[in-house]
């Protein structure tokens, strides 16, 4: 049985800060040493847009959980105050999963954008940005949309492009999309390896 072929590649990318690489048509690779893109991709600049309100915030949590929520968000404040970084985290994760409020949010961001984790804190700003500045009033609100244009220029954001049907494409051995299909993934800086697959192809 021979196997066909279709577009795909498995590639180390090298994202630069403020940097978008895009997945393009096939293109020819000189053959002097000039240093090149990876086969089929292209990177350009793009500035970065700050996220705009898409929700609202309603208040639906029982009473009781909220205090709940309250009494170990202070517990990580307070453990935040004492640079315990990884056990306020863990606080305000467990703050949030009783009570889904935009301040935890934001809260969770400060303290992963301080752990050098700029990916999931530019995450969780976005979402405080989603919300608008209501839930967390506008000082916050400013600050939250100052951290993320300061992560987001540390990241890279990959627009993947596709339109194979059928077509499964990876970015470090998770499942990004399935062709056809257009969509942004943020990374953070460095070399990642995007690959595509299809059951009877190479």
């Amino acid at each position: 049985m021979h196997s066909k072929r279709f577009f795909a590649w498995i590639v180390a990318l090298s994202l630069l800060p403020g940097r978008v690489a895009f997945a393009q048509e096939k293109i020819d690779i000189p053959e002097t040493k000039t240093p090149v893109n990876a086969q089929g991709v292209t990177v350009v600049t793009q500035s970065i847009v700050l996220p705009t309100q898409t929700q609202t915030y309603e208040e639906v949590t029982p009473k009781d959980k909220a205090e709940q929520a309250r009494t170990l968000f202070h517990e990580a404040n307070a453990k935040f105050e004492d640079r315990q970084l990884a056990e306020a985290l863990e606080l305000y994760q467990k703050a949030y999963a009783l009570w889904p409020h935009p301040r935890i949010v934001f809260n969770m961001g400060v303290t992963l954008a301080m752990m050098s984790r700029p990916l999931e804190a530019a995450n969780m700003f976005k979402i405080v940005l989603e919300y608008g500045p209501d839930p967390v009033e506008m000082h916050r609100y400013k600050e939250a949309q100052e951290k993320y244009l300061e992560l987001m220029g540390a990241l890279s954001i990959l627009n993947v492009k596709c339109d194979q049907p059928g077509v499964k494409v990876y970015v470090d051995g998770a499942m990004t999309a399935e062709c056809p299909a257009q969509k942004s993934v943020t990374l953070a800086g460095g070399r990642h390896l995007v690959t595509a697959n299809l059951d009877g192809y190479i």
